[in-house]
């Protein structure tokens, strides 16, 4: 992989990376993203266990919250049965794979041996980047797309909206690396700096017709190469558990799985005399 003329540079305070794994000791907030998307009033809770539920609930009660995406840690199966009691319901579990640096890069499917050219790609390539995206997760398996109460294609616009973000937008991503056959476009992948060594994969696709021909493990050969070229001690991609193939490429180029968190979603049905008290 040629070098690339950017440098990953930590963000505070992304909204990608923050949103989608548990935060030890997060609270609840409002998520403007999610409201502009879904059209709801919808809560984040980045780690919600039985022990902060309460103040969970009282939060979106309070702030009139219509739906609260929560994440809970697999292992905690005491949290889990206490949300599911009080009315979460699951909708996804998201699996995260790691990668540490300090072994030797792969040397297979760099590239050239399936036809597979990775280099970097940014706003100049917004368009070819939203089309595969919308076409990557239609009818995704993300919670979004499983709760029977969000639009299915809005749902799918969520995907759309973030791979947009990642071309334009620092706080989504540091670095957008694109995979290229025969001139085209037929996947991207998102790299995002998190600090002390550590950098993670908040977005990934593969257009639908050369999914299966190796270009998601080109793309991370590609970032596992470059990465160990510089100082960066390990690389985390997550994706739910039912996504088989890239959980496939994942182990294939060395990453190990760590650790897994359950999505879950309640929505707060109350009269609209109540709601807004």
């Amino acid at each position: 992989m040629a070098d690339i003329p950017v440098a990953l540079a930590a963000s505070p305070g992304s909204s990608v990376i923050v949103s989608e794994w548990p935060s030890t000791g997060a609270a609840t907030t409002i998520s403007e993203l999610d409201s502009r998307r879904i059209g709801v009033c919808v809560a984040r809770a980045p780690s919600l266990t039985h022990e902060s539920l309460a103040e969970a609930n009282e939060f979106c009660l309070r702030h009139d919250i219509d739906l609260l995406i929560a994440r809970c840690r697999a292992e905690d199966t005491l949290s889990m049965q206490c949300l599911e009691a009080d009315g979460f319901r699951l909708m996804d579990t998201l699996v995260s794979w790691r990668r540490s640096l300090d072994r030797p890069a792969p040397v297979e499917r760099s590239g050239q041996e399936n036809g597979t050219i990775v280099q970097p790609i940014g706003p100049a390539d917004e368009e070819m980047v939203c089309r595969i995206a919308a076409q990557a997760f239609q009818g995704y398996n993300g919670h979004h797309h499983t709760d029977p109460r969000v639009d299915q294609q809005q749902a799918s616009e969520v995907y759309i909206s973030w791979a947009m973000r990642c071309c334009r937008e620092p706080d989504a991503a540091d670095l957008l690396l694109g995979a290229w056959r025969d001139g085209e476009l037929v996947g991207f992948l998102a790299l995002k700096d998190l600090g002390q060594g550590l950098c993670t994969v908040p977005l990934a696709a593969v257009a639908p017709q050369t999914q299966g021909q190796g270009v998601l493990r080109s793309l991370l050969a590609a970032v596992v190469r470059w990465l160990s070229e510089r100082d960066y001690t390990a690389v985390e991609y997550g994706c739910v558990l039912t996504n088989i193939a890239a959980q496939k490429a994942l182990a294939r180029t060395g990453f190990e799985m760590s650790r897994s968190a359950h999505t879950l979603h309640k929505w707060y049905d109350r009269p609209l005399d109540e709601r807004h008290r």
